[in-house]
């Protein structure tokens, strides 16, 4: 079985497949909708990239755990239950198949929209800074690191909230240390990349370095230190290399504020010992005063301006 061809398939009877919304590197994303017509996020484990059956269950189980630890917070996206032992109905024929049912984030992903309709201004990405920021430092507080921080893990809910997501890597940690190498290229802190695989880090400065570089490309469409972004055409080495080796300095965008400037730099400090934690960055000039954030309304505004110019442009086009 083929987990493209899911679509409208019934899932242990109970869940009828409805739209791809997203594929990573373990799995694929649908909406799906219930016997009394909620909606709900299906994350399947991928077939075809043939993970053993010990791991697709360690993936699942790890994220639903952490998702049913902190969904109290209102930015860290809800799970609901797991089968590691489900069938799918596909034209007639009964498949084995491993899903976790989650809240469905409507608007998607932050990086749909920056890819579709450019970066956002200043205002607008202290309005989610601090939304995601506290959302890691709440995980933080249950000895959780989130170890994949990015944009693509950044949904939005119909009210273009933020909501984290993708806790399938996280992992519980001893005072903050961790020998679990992973995450995505672009936005791994350089300590992880320098250290051999059984070394630990601290493992919340690493999600505060990719916090930093989220909000980087919330602010610019661009990967620090770059000459040219990469979030559009892939990973590579020398990219790699340039955003990890250049100075701090050279990430400072000239347009942004002095504090905005100052948060990112804390952030994307290459010694994790100076490095800002995210309860520090809570902290910050630039984000500890909501007082000064632009109001949510005018949040929704935007976003909704940008969610129906990327509609008209997929119309025109199509």
């Amino acid at each position: 079985m083929d987990n493209n061809s899911l679509q409208d398939c019934i899932i242990d009877g109970s869940y009828k497949v409805d739209l791809l919304l997203g594929t990573g590197g373990s799995s694929r994303v649908y909406s799906c909708v219930d016997t009394h017509h909620n909606f709900y996020a299906l994350k399947v484990i991928r077939k075809d990239r043939k993970f053993s059956q010990g791991l697709s269950k360690a993936l699942l189980e790890t994220e639903i755990k952490i998702m049913q630890e902190t969904q109290a917070h209102p930015n860290i996206l809800s799970g609901y239950h797991i089968n590691t032992s489900g069938v799918v109905n596909v034209n007639g024929e009964k498949h084995d198949i491993m899903y976790c049912i989650m809240e469905l984030a409507k608007k998607g992903a932050i990086k749909t929209f920056i890819q579709r309709s450019g970066h956002f201004d200043e205002e607008i990405v202290k309005f989610y800074a601090i939304q995601i920021t506290n959302s890691l430092a709440y995980l933080h507080s249950k000895g959780y690191a989130h170890m994949d921080v990015k944009v693509d893990n950044i949904l939005l809910d119909e009210n273009y909230n933020s909501k984290l997501a993708d806790l399938g890597v996280g992992v519980k940690t001893d005072f903050g240390y961790s020998s679990s190498r992973c995450g995505t290229k672009q936005y791994i802190a350089p300590e992880i990349l320098k250290k051999s695989n059984d070394d630990q880090f601290n493992a919340f400065k690493a999600d505060a370095y990719s916090l930093g570089v989220t909000l980087y490309v919330m602010l610019t469409g661009n990967f620090p230190s770059t000459a040219e972004s990469t979030l559009f055409t892939g990973d590579t080495s020398d990219n790699l290399s340039e955003s990890h080796e250049e100075k701090e300095d050279n990430c400072l965008v000239p347009t942004l504020s002095r504090e905005c400037k100052d948060l990112l730099s804390c952030l994307l400090n290459q010694d994790p010992e100076k490095r800002l934690s995210v309860f520090d960055a809570l902290e910050h000039s630039w984000i500890s005063n909501p007082g000064d954030c632009i109001p949510a309304f005018e949040v929704y505004m935007e976003m909704k301006a940008r969610e129906d110019y990327i509609i008209g442009s997929c119309s025109g086009s199509s």
